[in-house]
């Protein structure tokens, strides 16, 4: 009985318990589990369809439950989630979900519920299916149930944006994200890469957001392709690859990457340096520098070096041309690759900003004259962003804003200085970009 359905309603429960991230508790137990490529296809879509769609899911529940929520224990509630998922977004039998449903209640000993479970599920049948959803007189309850986002975001969203813009970006949220592999120019160019891939079975498409990538089209893991093993690309969001080409390093530059792993910037950067110069990434934990060494290596980069160190209490460090500070953040700009953030109190914003900015300062000493400092987040929330530019900029006039290289034209929300992509944008994750220059 431990199929897809059992497994996802089991993954589903951990989420609850451990707080863990989706995607690495999906990935660890794919590579364990021994199922095939069908049940765990399955699996995958029912697990981040219902992390995705939770609030609204729940919402359903509410309209046709004769008891309260919270009276019902994690695994049915599990269990009608992935039921319902199955009846309103797959093409999966009616019965067969009802079916298994009840059946998983059995197997999870939650036996006492399995009429309950039945009898819910066929309630909303006979109703048509009817979801009961609220209009838009109440715009953040609409938006919130519609798109299964927490409330406070979808009021964040809806101040910095507007409703229609607020609207766009919640639905950008549950398409699925793109997988965007950037070309090492180091070894081989665009269109030479597009065809190895196409010959090792991997369709792709040219990227319009940035030069030098490629949109995956494939499917399952790319470790497994002699492309990868041989250093020709490594996978990183198209906003990702923007962010290193605003730093603008050069060759022969010194460059410093403040929060670097998983190191996907400092890959870039260091071919834009033409692997030629000084490029030190940063990050907290000796693990993570690891794995940037490894990449490093494995993609042929000689300037580039990882090493362990406090954004906030290391050592000073020599001047640098080009500063990059991708700080910590709520991710609201990456929802798609991490529904689970959706759901997550925002009551942290202000101290979080105060850490990154805490982090931009620090980082500020380390630059040249002449340099460049450049704040990044995967964030939309303008108190992460725009706010702590500012707050910067006023406490150190010795900084001011620089020009966005012409690249960034085509967002919608690039200003003088600094640009904020939107999720599904140019094909590119939520993102936010400012460019400092420190004065001679």
């Amino acid at each position: 009985m431990k199929n897809a359905r059992y497994e996802a309603v089991s993954l589903l429960g951990r989420m609850d318990r451990e707080q863990a991230y989706s995607n690495l508790l999906l990935d660890h137990f794919l590579q364990t589990c021994g199922m095939d490529a069908r049940e765990k296809a399955f699996l995958s879509t029912l697990f981040y369809g219902v992390l995705e769609r939770r609030l609204t899911l729940d919402y359903v529940i509410r309209c046709y439950s004769s008891i309260p929520m919270y009276k019902l224990s994690t695994q049915v509630k599990n269990i009608l989630r992935t039921a319902l998922y199955q009846l309103l977004y797959l093409d999966v039998p009616e019965n067969a979900a009802v079916d298994e449903a009840v059946k998983l209640t059995r197997v999870l000993r939650q036996s006492r519920a399995s009429g309950y479970v039945n009898a819910l599920l066929r309630s909303f049948l006979r109703a048509g299916k009817d979801m009961k959803l609220p209009d838009e007189s109440d715009p953040v309850r609409n938006l919130s149930v519609c798109y299964s986002c927490g409330e406070p975001l979808v009021r964040t969203f809806l101040c910095d944006y507007g409703f229609e813009t607020a609207k766009n970006i919640l639905s950008a949220a549950l398409e699925k994200p793109p997988v965007t592999v950037r070309v090492n120019t180091l070894r081989t160019e665009r269109d030479s890469l597009q065809k190895r891939l196409a010959e090792e079975g991997v369709p792709s498409a040219v990227c319009d957001a940035v030069e030098d990538a490629l949109i995956w089209k494939g499917s399952g893991s790319v470790e497994h392709l002699a492309t990868f093993r041989e250093g020709l690309f490594h996978v990183q969001d198209a906003s990702s690859q923007l962010c290193a080409l605003a730093a603008g390093p050069q060759a022969g530059d010194t460059v410093y990457d403040i929060c670097s792993a998983p190191g996907g910037k400092a890959f870039t950067m260091a071919q834009y340096m033409k692997d030629r110069g000084t490029l030190a990434a940063f990050d907290l934990y000796e693990s993570r520098t690891r794995l940037i060494d490894q990449g490093a290596q494995r993609l042929g980069l000689t300037c580039l070096t990882a090493q362990v160190r406090d954004a906030l209490q290391g050592k000073p460090l020599p001047p640098a041309d080009v500063v990059l500070c991708d700080v910590p953040c709520t991710g609201s700009g990456i929802l798609r690759r991490k529904p689970e953030i959706k759901y997550k109190p925002l009551d942290t914003v202000l101290s979080l900003a105060q850490t990154q900015y805490d982090i931009l300062l620090r980082s500020s000493a380390y630059v040249k004259a002449g340099g460049r400092l450049l704040y990044s987040t995967c964030s939309i929330d303008k108190r992460e962003n725009e706010d702590v530019v500012q707050h910067f900029l006023q406490e150190n006039p010795a900084f001011e804003l620089d020009e966005l290289p012409r690249q960034f034209a085509k967002f919608q929300h690039a200003g003088e200085g600094c640009v904020t992509i939107l999720p599904g944008e140019q094909d590119c994750d939520g993102f936010f970009i400012a460019i400092l220059k420190k004065r001679n």
